[in-house]
């Protein structure tokens, strides 16, 4: 598996369309960085700034990730490769997991290095407050992606096509699921289920907000690992019965 793994992410890493959409992504961070530093320059107009482009990063770095990790794997037939090899399928979907979580992490390790590198050039001042806050806006991303992207490879890895878990990833990172939630939650017949209080959302937004005021929620990061855990197996469940084309 960890060859496997290894493998995959050097492959990923070295393709040039991935490469030209992350230095979009960071030199649209300078630019963000660039335009604070010329509209009333301090470490809160940094940190405004900042968040407010680590904002959407959910849905652009989240779709870049999903498309890198999965989009050549379908095309190419590498999935099919690896089973005809003797590799379980139920470690085919966690070394995809795996990959998504670890890309995920590396490019939202340099963006902090791009951020605080350019912040320290120009001077921001940035107190331990403002620098754990970014980070921690960075760490729901990381949570928000992995967790989106495991559900969204339920549809990938059953049509062996990024199309459908793409728009489930979109309606997941948007908020157009959690808008449908709302309104069902606000139905009087239901209404004391507490929908609102089980979503993925609601889980990551406790867990990083109790993380700000210096607390750790145990309930919110176990009701994301269960989510997680369910993309995981319900992909193992519905991709045994797939059966694949060599």
């Amino acid at each position: 598996m960890r060859n496997y793994v290894l493998a995959d992410l050097k492959r990923i890493i070295k393709r040039l369309p991935r490469i030209i959409v992350m230095a979009i992504i960071y030199a649209a961070l300078l630019a963000v960085i660039y335009a604070a530093y010329k509209n009333l320059w301090t470490s809160i107009t940094f940190v405004l700034y900042v968040e407010q482009y680590i904002a959407v990063l959910t849905t652009g770095l989240g779709l870049v990730e999903l498309i890198t990790v999965y989009a050549d794997d379908f095309k190419a037939k590498t999935m099919q490769v690896a089973i005809g090899i003797g590799i379980p399928r139920r470690v085919v979907v966690l070394c995809k997991v795996i990959e998504a979580a670890v890309l995920t992490l590396i490019d939202l390790l340099l963006f902090a290095l791009v951020a605080f590198a350019a912040g320290a050039v120009l001077h921001a001042g940035l107190e331990t407050d403002q620098i754990t806050e970014i980070l921690i806006s960075l760490l729901k991303v990381w949570l928000s992606v992995v967790s989106y992207v495991n559900l969204a490879m339920i549809l990938m890895f059953f049509t062996q096509s990024t199309g459908p878990g793409t728009l489930l990833y979109l309606a997941l990172s948007m908020g157009i699921l959690n808008m449908l939630v709302s309104l069902l939650a606000g139905i009087e017949e239901i209404e004391f289920l507490h929908l609102d209080n089980y979503m993925l959302t609601t889980f990551i937004k406790t867990f990083t907000t109790r993380l700000m005021i210096g607390n750790f929620s145990a309930g919110a990061l176990i009701g994301i690992l269960v989510y997680i855990a369910i993309g995981y197996f319900l992909t193992v469940f519905l991709f045994r019965k797939r059966e694949l084309e060599f």
